[in-house]
């Protein structure tokens, strides 16, 4: 572009310089310029090479007697995930088209599962949490958490067995529940060895005289010296704290304007895509992405906690529990309104376009902005395309017990209501998709 259609459209980009990506069966990066064979003449060969050099891009001859050419071109660049994207390309005498798509696993499942649903996973699909002689402050049993086994089909996962999740009112969303537990209470350090044996060791007698007491020793499930039942039990109090359990690797962040969930996807040709998702909680989401700045937005990433112990806060036991809805979804529009709200506008009007770098012989304007996105967020990973053309134990069963309470912090990541998505470049920051999800699957 040239003069005022060259301006319009840098005050929208800027110096934005997209990166370069290795296309493999995982990830597809892909730019083409179709022009119609009999125009071939009239389109500059430097403009041909720049679209070579900067943008990968091809540059392909066609009849436009069908649109079978491109969207065959877009079917293959998008993963097969996009079939068709233009109709009757008759009426042009050239396409640009730009074509995205990803088709990567998750680093670790969600939640983990057996057989032919199986990816790697953490902890072999087995999840469950146990602190020993301590409660979080007023709750019933001496442990807490979940236990949680791989399922062998989508019946298992999404059946009786799983509670329904609710979102946005409606029950029976399909969800992957997040589940993670951290102990960084330091009963030993807090009450002191010497106060414990003073407490407990008192009670622990007093147990051994009634007739529980008595039937576990004559049994042989108790230990009838207190001290080396206090042994025991100072031993075991011990191995509490520092105790991490989590059933997928994932990321957090709450404030109280915003919930956020994010996961890494697995590393392909050195790039490592991170879906971050962000659920308002004072505001509706129209609103809240109206109002919301990419400086907000970097902020929120760059304060997210990867769930390691060593994240979490000294002095309690942090309970992270919630779960993430499945969405799947196609989306089409035609751009050219919403760009011409941006200010993007005299490309679009065949008197006032200046695209004289383009092609000889004038006349040339774009009449055509369409894009087309497909996406599916999974248990196992995540699709998504996009074209664009000119887009989560028990307690002891019988027998002595002493409770210690402990302070808890618990860190809510359910996803219940509207919220937005970005799948970004980890390293580089560079968005490759963005979205909302207003309906997730339903079960």
């Amino acid at each position: 572009a040239n003069g005022e259609t060259k301006k319009q459209l840098n005050d929208i980009i800027g110096d934005y310089k997209a990166k370069k990506y290795n296309n493999n069966g995982h990830m597809s990066f892909a730019n083409a310029m179709f022009i119609r064979d009999t125009y071939k003449d009239q389109v500059k060969g430097d403009y041909k090479q720049l679209l070579v050099d900067k943008y990968n891009a091809e540059v392909i001859l066609d009849p436009f007697t069908s649109g079978d050419n491109i969207n065959s071109w877009v079917k293959n660049k998008t993963l097969n995930l996009i079939d068709k994207l233009v109709d009757d390309p008759s009426k042009h005498v050239f396409f640009l088209i730009n074509a995205l798509a990803i088709d990567m696993n998750w680093n670790n499942q969600i939640h983990c599962a057996w057989g032919s649903n199986a990816v790697p996973c953490i902890n072999n699909g087995h999840y469950s949490i146990l602190y020993r002689h301590e409660k979080l402050e007023d709750d019933a049993t001496y442990s807490y958490g979940a236990i949680s086994y791989p399922y062998n089909s989508e019946d298992d996962f999404y059946g009786t067995t799983y509670r329904p999740h609710e979102f946005n009112g409606k029950s029976q969303t399909k969800a992957s529940d997040v589940l993670a537990d951290f102990n960084r209470y330091d009963i030993i350090k807090e009450v002191g060895e010497d106060k414990i044996r003073e407490i407990v060791g008192p009670e622990y007698q007093k147990w051994l005289e009634t007739d529980e007491g008595k039937s576990a020793v004559a049994s042989g499930y108790a230990e009838t010296d207190v001290n080396k039942y206090l042994d025991s039990y100072i031993n075991e109090i011990k191995e509490n704290y520092g105790k991490a359990a989590n059933n997928t690797d994932f990321y957090v962040y709450t404030d109280e304007k915003v919930r956020v969930f994010a996961k890494d996807l697995q590393e392909y040709d050195g790039t490592t895509l991170q879906y971050v998702g962000i659920m308002p909680l004072k505001e509706e989401l129209t609103s809240y992405i109206k109002n919301v700045k990419a400086k907000d937005l970097q902020n929120i990433i760059s304060s997210l906690k990867e769930v390691k112990i060593d994240s979490f806060k000294e002095g309690v036991a942090t309970r992270i529990r919630g779960y993430i809805p499945l969405f799947k979804f196609e989306y089409e529009l035609n751009l050219m309104e919403d760009l011409q709200k941006l200010g993007i506008q005299d490309v679009f009007d065949s008197s006032k376009a200046d695209l004289s770098n383009l092609a000889n012989g004038g006349g040339i304007y774009i009449d055509t902005a369409l894009h087309k996105a497909n996406i599916e967020f999974s248990n196992e990973g995540i699709k998504a395309s996009a074209a664009t053309a000119g887009g989560g134990a028990g307690s002891t069963a019988g027998g002595f017990e002493y409770l210690f309470k402990i302070p808890v912090e618990e860190i809510d990541v359910t996803f219940n209501q509207p919220y937005m998505y970005l799948i970004r470049d980890k390293n580089s920051g560079e968005v490759w998709f963005a979205g909302t999800v207003y309906e997730p699957i339903q079960k």
